[in-house]
Formats: C-alpha cells, structure tokens, sequence
C-alpha cells in the first residue's frame, strides 16, 4: 500500500460538516462508492508495475500519489476507477444509494481536468498522439474550456433554473481542483484522483 498516509484536517472538518448536514446511509453510500473507486485504482496501479508513495486525504477528496508510468499503463490505471465505479450500477437493485452515488462518483471523475481521471485519460491519450509537449498544451485548454463550460451552467441554473447558488459551489469546487498549474510529469510522480 501505501508508504505515507496524509489527512488534511480540512479534510476532516468537511467530512464533519457532511455528516451533520447529509444522512448517515447517503454519507456511507458516498464513502463506499469512493472507496471502491480508489480500490480499482490502486489494484490496476500494482498489476501495472506501478508503486504508491503517499495518500493524501484532503478536502477535494483522496489522492495517490504514484512513480511514473509509461502512458500505456497510466491510461490503464486512470480508467480503473471510473470503470469500477460504473460496475457498481449492477448493484443498484440491491443498493441503489450505493449505485447512485457510484454514477455521480464515476461521471465526475471522468471531467477532463487534470489530476482527476478524465484529466489523466485524456493526457495519456494526447501523449500517444501527438506527444509529450502537445498534451500538456491539449489538456490545459481542455480543463479550462470545461471549467468555462460549467461557469456558464451554473449562471444558466441560477437565472433560468432557478437552483439557486448551489451550481456556483459546484463550478468553484471544479475550478479550484483544475488549479491550471502545469502538470508535474517534470517531478517523475503522478497524482491520482
């Protein structure tokens, strides 16, 4: 596993404000779904070579942190935990809060924004593409399109949809992980979300 585990007593805060304000079955569902999220991603990590330095527990969630791999194997190891999560839908009918919570989970991580999978999955296919310094470049752009993109769905929720400012949270959350920093293949260590 891992050598470190770092929590970010943040993190912690969070997670007390969840559970006072969030059911304890939603909470436990969500904690599950991400859990096993994380599961697949360290299995796939260990059956591709790969080896885990430190787990970090923070605000925005749980991050490994893992020695580089070829992008073949990072590809592999980014797609484990959107696809384990997706598996969790066959058990919808015994668990349906687990199942649901697993979509959300899964279809989140699949935003093209790095250091989440869908940011990773999207890097590693532009490196088989078009090479190391043209991904950078695509992946970048790409965050900040999608973080655009979610700006103006929570302006179209607030006065359209009347959702209030809870799609604003959201965005900001997004954004605020995006960070648009550069990606850290220069340090030969790997972030996954």
């Amino acid at each position: 596993m891992a050598q470190r585990l770092q929590v970010n007593g943040i993190g912690l805060v969070w997670l007390a404000l969840l559970l006072l304000v969030l059911p304890l079955r939603w909470m436990i569902a969500a904690i599950c779904a991400a859990g096993f999220h994380e599961l697949c991603h360290i299995a796939a990590i260990y059956l591709c070579g790969g080896r885990i330095g430190t787990m970090r527990i923070t605000q925005r969630g749980a991050s490994l942190y893992i020695a580089m791999l070829p992008w073949r194997r990072e590809l592999i190891c980014a797609l484990a935990g959107p696809v384990g999560s997706f598996l969790l839908l066959f058990a919808a009918e015994l668990w349906p809060r687990l199942a649901l919570c697993a979509l959300f989970h899964g279809l989140y991580n699949l935003l093209p924004i790095y250091p989440m999978d869908g940011g990773r999955i999207l890097r590693c296919t532009a490196t088989g593409l078009f090479g190391e310094d043209q991904a950078e470049c695509i992946c970048l752009w790409m965050a900040r399109i999608t973080c655009g993109i979610l700006l103006l769905a929570g302006f179209y929720g607030f006065l359209v949809l009347h959702t209030g400012v809870f799609p604003f949270f959201l965005a900001g959350f997004v954004i605020c992980k995006a960070n648009f920093r550069k990606f850290p293949c220069k340090d030969g260590i790997w972030r996954v979300q």
